[in-house]
């Protein structure tokens, strides 16, 4: 007979998906209020180095490497927190000085599918097999 595991908590993926869906778009509003007090910049630099230190503790628990160990490694993750956090998010939180938290939770919502329409004439029409 195998070992037996602990019984696992599981929450159902439409209560988990509407979860997430409250938790980040609470995100804007949130905006709206903290860039009313903080320079815009600021505010997302602080959202940022609270996040870093979460996501930093729960790989110090999970994993014991922290550090990038190729030079490839280090320059994606320049690359992507660059234009992800540094232009992206800087623009999203300078943005909301001008437009709501509503406006820019819809141009957000938006991102995946304008990046789609701006890929495809870049990169062509991929053709994707399903079998």
């Amino acid at each position: 007979m195998g070992a037996q595991s602990a019984p696992r908590f599981h929450v159902p993926a439409g209560i988990a998906i509407i979860g997430l869906g409250l938790l980040w778009g609470a995100g804007f509003p949130a905006i709206d209020v903290v860039v009313s007090e903080l320079p815009p910049l600021g505010a997302a630099g602080i959202r940022y180095a609270v996040s870093g230190c979460i996501v930093l503790g729960y790989a110090r628990v999970t994993t014991d490497r922290l550090r990038p160990q190729t030079l490839r490694e280090l320059m994606g993750i320049l690359i992507v927190g660059g234009f992800m956090f540094g232009g992206y998010q800087a623009g999203l939180y300078m943005g909301t000085q001008h437009i709501t938290g509503a406006v820019a939770s819809v141009v957000t919502t938006m991102s995946p599918v304008i990046a789609a329409l701006v890929a495809v004439p870049i990169l062509g029409n991929p053709v994707v097999s399903l079998m």
